[in-house]
């Protein structure tokens, strides 16, 4: 165990293959009930790529209910997923044919996909879920690896078993069995990778400087802001990591707080440039009121004379 410990390229491997083998179960799935909104009864996604401009222009439940609306506080903005989806339903969905077998087209005459449970569609896109989640868990490794072997000794044993125990237990616990099950969930997986990718890259810029002074290339700190603008387009939960990463550089790296504040001061353009789509999209003057609906009002109480009688009467 020892000596394959020290092997980290088989290690990674080793957490990939784990990673796809507990989640294989989840392939012959069908469709969950997130997955309406954001995949199979979008109109967006359901054109293939053709639906991509309206994915990137409008909130995320626009593609369901056929125009922008409020149908939660402040809107959703993710396009990353939905964007893979419609890729990925160009690529794998048949065409949707009528009762006459005549091709189905909507107004703009974009051919609609069919993405119903009684194709194979569903189970593809589980399959490409436990792929991602996979990668993911092997990305996680890696900068565990890096973070606490920062000299890239192959052969740094502790290192290499404090990281592969960590994303070990990352990997088969059972906490993650949603964004994995839930095809929509795919949003989370991706959100994860691009934010952990971002502080790799970041660690890999500290120390390509630190161990060559005469390094003046940038490009890992390009790689970083690729990686963390992708992560934010999945998910808005990803700007948490323009206060982790430095945090880790400070806890795990000799970097001092002038080097932290130069390699994650880049990581703003992506912020800025995120946060102002995001603005533009979901601030639009002609989106409707907020839907009345219970995870819009967290307060709603148990009454029978609120406006919204209680699910579960006491």
């Amino acid at each position: 165990m020892i000596n394959f410990l020290k092997k980290y390229q088989k290690v990674q491997w080793m957490i990939f293959s784990i990673a796809l083998l507990i989640c294989i179960n989840t392939i012959p799935n069908k469709w969950a009930i997130d997955d309406s909104v954001i995949i199979h009864q979008n109109n967006f996604v359901k054109k293939g790529i053709s639906g991509i401009p309206d994915i990137m222009t409008k909130d995320a439940f626009a593609g369901l209910y056929g125009q922008d609306v409020n149908a939660v506080s402040g809107g959703r903005y993710r396009p990353l997923s939905p964007m893979l989806f419609a890729v990925q339903a160009e690529i794998f969905a048949s065409t949707k044919k009528d009762i006459h077998q005549e091709i189905e087209k909507d107004k703009a005459e974009n051919k609609i996909k069919d993405l119903s449970d009684k194709t194979w569609f569903p189970n593809i896109l589980h399959f490409f879920n436990a792929l991602w989640y996979a990668l993911l868990c092997m990305v996680i490794y890696r900068t565990l690896f890096l973070l606490l072997n920062q000299k890239q000794e192959a052969d740094n044993t502790k290192a290499n078993f404090i990281a592969f125990v960590t994303t070990l237990i990352y990997t088969i616990h059972p906490l993650h069995t949603e964004a994995v099950a839930n095809v929509k969930g795919l949003d989370e997986i991706l959100t994860m990778l691009g934010s952990v990718a971002t502080l790799y890259f970041v660690l890999l810029q500290f120390l390509k400087d630190k161990s060559e002074p005469n390094f003046k290339s940038q490009r890992y700190l390009i790689y970083a802001a690729v990686c963390y603008l992708l992560a934010l387009f999945a998910k808005e939960s990803a700007v948490t990591f323009i206060a982790i990463i430095p945090l880790a550089m400070w806890f795990f790296t000799e970097a001092s707080t002038r080097n932290i504040f130069k390699l994650t001061m880049p990581l703003l353009l992506p912020l800025f440039i995120f946060l102002g789509i995001r603005t533009a999209v979901l601030h639009q003057p002609n989106k409707q009121t907020i839907a009345k609906e219970l995870m819009n009002d967290p307060f709603l109480v148990l009454d029978t004379k609120a406006e919204y009688a209680p699910l579960v009467q006491g």
